[in-house]
């Protein structure tokens, strides 16, 4: 039997053999761990990468909803990515643009008010900014050139029934010229037929005349018989 001298004796190396095993175990137990948390996180970050480089693909085939849907989701799974102010320039973008599926002036401004407060210093808000600023001035624009296009609309109106006027107004006048040639003309015919009848009246007078000295002369012949 062993005494317990010798029991504590051996007690230290029952100690130290006894650590030694828990710090093993341990460390097997902390490295299967390690391992299984580094591949979640590989893998959540390839998951993470891969819908952003698929949001980016569809931003670049112009799939403008698509990619605003994609970018949304990426977002709200990583709202502390080194990509957000992008992404809201692009969402802004997307959102801001008439031509664009995607579009949603609400959105757009609401996009854009985020990126000023969470990123003030980035040069996608500026460019935000200035893109708001074009949208603006194009509208302007826009309602400019509709007033223009209604006042030419106007002219060209006023102008055509100008053109009628004018057009009655030489009509009118055509048919009076025409009408004052004819008178003219008739003037022109009475005109000789007056000179002729004066003539025919003269010619008439001397003939009288002539008859009447012819008279004359045949009175005093008969006289003297």
């Amino acid at each position: 039997m062993e005494s317990p001298q010798s029991r504590r004796g051996s007690s230290p190396q029952r100690q130290t053999l006894c650590l030694a095993l828990r710090w093993w175990r341990t460390r097997r137990t902390s490295g299967y761990l390690s391992v299984c948390l580094l591949l979640g996180l590989g893998w959540i970050t390839t998951a993470c990468s891969t819908a952003f480089t698929d949001a980016d693909r569809a931003f670049e085939a112009k799939s403008f909803p698509q990619a605003a849907q994609a970018y949304e989701a990426y977002l709200a799974s990583n709202p502390s990515s080194p990509h957000k102010a992008k992404i809201l320039f692009r969402l802004a973008l997307m959102y801001l643009s008439p031509e664009s599926k995607a579009h949603d002036p609400e959105a757009a401004r609401s996009t854009f008010d985020r990126l000023v407060e969470e990123d003030p210093g980035s040069p996608f808000a500026s460019l935000v900014a200035y893109a708001f600023y074009l949208e603006r001035r194009v509208g302007e624009l826009s309602r400019e050139m509709e007033k223009s296009q209604e006042m030419v609309a106007t002219l060209r109106r006023d102008l055509a029934v100008a053109t009628d006027a004018q057009a009655r107004a030489e009509a009118e006048k055509q048919a009076r010229d025409e009408q004052l040639a004819v008178r003219g003309r008739q003037l022109e015919e009475l005109t000789d037929t007056l000179e002729g009848l004066r003539t025919e009246v003269q010619d008439r007078k001397q003939q009288m005349r002539h008859l009447t000295e012819a008279l004359e002369l045949l009175k005093q012949i008969d006289l003297k018989r």
